[in-house]
């Protein structure tokens, strides 16, 4: 990322502009010192999922603040719905609402503990949130980039900080392109089964009525890297 910046500083300023570097030597990236796990579930698995992992990691931390990154904003929508219906302290952030509106939720998470924020990709980058405990990421990150800005909402100024990655099994083929990146398999929590009754009548709504992914065109899939993947039909 500093090679980066150093070209376009090249390109887009004068000659003579001092470069000045921030970043000691030495200093690792702040996703290595975040203790990461994934779980691979079906897409009707996840909310049941992430519930017990939110509670047991709210019954650890008096002080949490917790971030649950989804893909689009109706998931975003329908999780923080389902949360607040279960009685946990949650706030909602994404593209269909007011710019007013996330500005204000956005100033209290960043002022707040014991809060959950669910929310798109409008918070993955470019916002400081002091002291996040778990970043929930569910759904396929777009790439390996998009997983680390998210993670590094977490685990700043020296701070420890867990992130849990949700994917459906054929989402599965991320972690390869993330193997440089110690993310470890996390214990599989038990399910409430009220919790699980709750999600399965609104998951049709998610998946808009499908019980398995789309096929895509093989061209498709040879461009995107993707061919010969598990779960991903062809067409």
């Amino acid at each position: 990322m500093i090679v980066k910046v150093r070209q376009v500083c090249h390109i887009a300023m004068k000659r003579d502009f001092e470069y000045i570097n921030t970043v000691q030597e030495g200093s690792e990236d702040t996703h290595s010192q975040v203790r990461q796990m994934h779980l691979v579930a079906p897409l009707d698995k996840h909310f049941p999922l992430l519930h017990p992992i939110l509670k047991e990691h709210i019954a650890d931390d008096v002080d949490y603040k917790v971030l649950v990154f989804c893909t689009t904003a109706m998931v975003t929508r329908l999780v923080a719905d389902l949360l607040g219906e279960l009685n946990l302290n949650v706030r909602e952030i994404h593209s269909r609402k007011p710019q007013s509106y996330r500005t204000r939720v956005s100033d209290e998470f960043r002022r707040s503990k014991g809060l959950i924020l669910v929310t798109s990709d409008v918070s993955a980058r470019g916002v400081d949130y002091p002291d996040v405990t778990l970043v929930v990421q569910i759904g396929l990150p777009a790439d390996r980039e998009q997983y680390i800005h998210r993670l590094g909402r977490t685990g700043r100024r020296g701070k420890e900080g867990q992130g849990i990655l949700l994917l459906a099994p054929w989402e599965e083929f991320f972690l390869a392109t993330a193997k440089d990146l110690p993310i470890g398999k996390a214990p599989v929590p038990s399910v409430d089964p009220d919790t699980k009754k709750r999600w399965k009548g609104l998951y049709p709504i998610r998946c808009m009525g499908l019980d398995s992914p789309p096929s895509i065109p093989k061209l498709v899939l040879g461009k995107m890297g993707l061919k010969n993947i598990p779960g991903l039909r062809s067409k």
